[in-house]
């Protein structure tokens, strides 16, 4: 199921008028041409309502663990043990998915080097 779409900055405006005046929520949402649920809500809420969690870390936060993630080859555990952020390894994993700047990636295993090769 999608976002309801946002009511752009001049539908609010109209919006706002039309409630002045006392138009019906009905002849709103057909003018408008938009959903009777959304506009009750941005009259009640003053704008769509957030949907969601909030996020357990605050942007200063997530900068910080990317910029750590960056500067050295550390695991996900242990930037967890040095940074003291009190949130799950998954949660650092998704910051890593959501800034683009960073790439996962498992360590390759190489060879043994055997007698041949010394």
């Amino acid at each position: 199921m999608g976002c309801a779409p946002k009511l752009t900055q001049s539908e609010q405006t109209q919006l706002d008028v039309f409630k002045d005046f006392g138009i019906s929520l009905y002849q709103i949402s057909q003018f408008l041409n938009s959903s009777r649920k959304v506009i009750r809500r941005y009259l009640v809420n003053g704008t769509r309502a957030s949907s969601g969690t909030p996020r357990k870390l605050t942007e200063q936060d997530e900068k910080r663990v990317v910029k750590y993630l960056s500067n050295q080859e550390k695991s996900v555990n242990h930037t967890l043990g040095e940074l003291q952020l009190g949130v799950c390894r998954q949660t650092v994993l998704n910051i890593i998915r959501r800034s683009g700047l960073l790439v996962r990636q498992t360590k390759m295993m190489t060879p043994s080097m055997t007698d041949h090769h010394k």
